[in-house]
């Protein structure tokens, strides 16, 4: 015991624990400090161009699936003037969309009977996830209806103006490009 007394009184051992002391407390104060400057870090990540451009265009065309009233007259997605399609998709797909819209303007039979970005005439999707790809020129779209799981692939391309999807390729059965490449 007397041993312990005379190491914990000795100037030359509490020098140095305080020393230890100091450092530990600095380095607790520098990690404290650090650590908020760390999180916006993370939370500042970039989404990769064809994901911020599936997620722009179902941030302005959501309400599709869930405004039922009043808007259900407004022009969805599919109907929109060539400028606004030309913002998401490449000029061949959005001459396909204006083709297919004039053919059945003229009260004809056409190619496309279901809005595109829901793959369904009936909508109400729910638990939308639009997801990167290992191939950064694909972006996965994942929602419910139901307890059904739909997943779209939309397939970019590099244009003039930028980046533009290329096609929507549905879970089941032909993509959009080939539904509306098709003679009606």
């Amino acid at each position: 015991m007397r041993a312990c007394l005379l190491a914990i009184f000795n100037p030359t051992l509490v020098g140095i624990k305080m020393k230890i002391k100091n450092m530990l407390l600095s380095t607790m104060v520098f990690s404290i400090m650090a650590a908020p400057l760390s999180v916006p870090a993370l939370a500042e990540e970039k989404l990769s161009p064809s994901v911020e451009l599936v997620t722009r265009l179902y941030r302005e065309f959501a309400w599709e699936t869930v405004i039922d009233e009043p808007l259900n007259s407004a022009p969805g997605f599919a109907d929109q003037p060539a400028p606004v399609l030309a913002k998401y998709l490449d000029k061949e797909l959005v001459s396909l969309l204006i083709a297919d819209r004039l053919c059945a303007s003229k009260g004809e039979v056409c190619n496309l009977d279901f809005l595109p970005l829901w793959e369904a005439q009936d909508i109400g999707a729910t638990d939308l996830k639009i997801q990167a790809t290992v191939d950064p020129k694909i972006v996965v779209v994942h929602f419910r209806y139901g307890n059904k799981q739909t997943e779209l692939r939309f397939k970019m391309s590099q244009t003039a103006d930028g980046l533009r999807i290329h096609d929507i390729q549905y879970k089941k059965g032909p993509s959009l490009r080939q539904i509306l490449e098709r003679k009606p």
